[in-house]
């Protein structure tokens, strides 16, 4: 009986797997109900909130905070790969809502493919370089000073950019379109005639099974350095504390984003090396897991801002100082149209403030608002 082979199409069109399933089997492909609406709508509220949450970021850092911890650094470059990634992301939401038919051409294809491949080593390899900051920085603090400053900060990015660009070059070779039902179909996809699976199993525990390795490693240790330490002391640093805890959430962030898509795609190499391709369950199921997994990875690109902004009060202030003005021009603007469009409410609130314990309370309140204010100031 002759062998035909199917591809599976993931989400963000990194891989096309041949599953060996023959002629002769009824294996129906795994579908995704409502697919063409709900991830599309998923994959817009991720470029949305993605966009701005990261846009902020870079505008606290850059604006207002200058970058002046060298955390900032990895951070700023963090929210940098996801807005690489973002920008491609109207070409998903494209091709899912034309049952992932590509209509963007082949440059677009090749061009998206890659950017997304280098945010997903760049963003890795920045949050190992973060692991390692932390734990010179706790483990080895005096040692370790001379090689955490800015000059050796901005240089490791430089070499996780440079890395990232020439680690994501195969995916602009690889990367092609085959068309189906005589021409009228067309899909962005891994070329499999160029495409080794030992190749792809090594690029996947380089760029991102050895850096989780590397992360748990680091936090293992500096775990037992700081229980150590507080045994001793009998006190806790405050200050420490919430910085080990933004940097474990946004590890762990991309951990559960990315840890089910990558597991996924080595389930995918293993059809490729012919392992349980006689199994129509277990193709179902990695096709059904790779397309159910992608949107949880793309969705980390807009998980950081929430994160810094929620936790870290240095980004936080940033940010209120940035949306200081904007909130001040809107509360005016909004007050202009209830003046204009209730006179009656003005004339009330003239007559209130003539009562000399309203006007006390207000001269309180003005000092409060003063003194929260003044305390945004760089």
């Amino acid at each position: 009986m002759e062998n035909v082979t199917d591809y599976i199409y993931d989400q963000n069109y990194y891989e096309s797997y041949p599953t060996g399933v023959s002629e002769g089997e009824e294996c129906e492909p795994a579908s995704f109900p409502q697919s063409t609406v709900i991830l599309p709508l998923v994959y817009c509220l991720i470029f949305v909130t993605g966009f701005l949450g990261n846009g902020l970021l870079i505008s606290a850092i850059g604006l207002k905070c200058r970058a002046k911890r060298q955390m900032d650094i990895f951070v700023l470059n963090l929210a940098m790969a996801d807005l690489v990634f973002l920008v491609t992301l109207p070409l998903w939401v494209d091709a899912e809502a034309w049952s992932k038919s590509w209509r963007s051409g082949l440059l677009l294809c090749r061009l998206s493919g890659y950017m997304v491949a280098v945010n997903a080593y760049s963003s890795v390899l920045f949050l190992t370089c973060m692991s390692l900051d932390r734990y010179l920085a706790i483990v080895y603090p005096l040692r370790s000073r001379r090689f955490r400053s800015k000059a050796y900060t901005v240089l490791a990015c430089l070499v996780v950019w440079i890395a990232s660009l020439l680690l994501g070059l195969p995916v602009l070779h690889s990367r092609t379109i085959q068309t189906q039902d005589e021409g009228r179909v067309s899909y962005c996809m891994e070329d499999p005639e160029t495409t080794n699976p030992n190749i792809s199993l090594a690029y996947l525990v380089l760029t991102f099974f050895c850096p989780m390795l590397v992360i748990l490693v680091c936090y293992c240790s500096i775990a037992k350095k700081l229980c150590l330490h507080y045994r001793r002391s009998k006190k806790q640093d405050v200050k420490l504390r919430k910085s080990m805890r933004v940097v474990f959430l946004v590890v762990m962030a991309f951990l559960i984003s990315w840890l089910p898509f990558n597991i996924f795609r080595f389930l995918g190499l293993l059809l490729r090396w012919g392992v349980g391709v006689g199994s129509c369950s277990f193709r179902r199921a990695v096709e059904l897991g790779i397309v159910t997994s992608a949107p949880l990875a793309f969705a980390n690109s807009c998980s950081n801002p929430i994160i810094y902004c929620l936790h870290d009060s240095s980004i936080q202030k940033a940010m209120l100082q940035l949306l200081l003005p904007c909130l001040k021009a809107l509360r005016l603007s909004q007050n202009s149209t209830t003046s204009d469009g209730q006179p009656s409410r003005s004339l009330s609130s003239t007559l209130i403030t003539e009562d000399p314990s309203y006007r006390r309370r207000s001269a309180h309140h003005a000092l409060r608002i003063t003194t929260w204010a003044s305390n945004l100031q760089p």
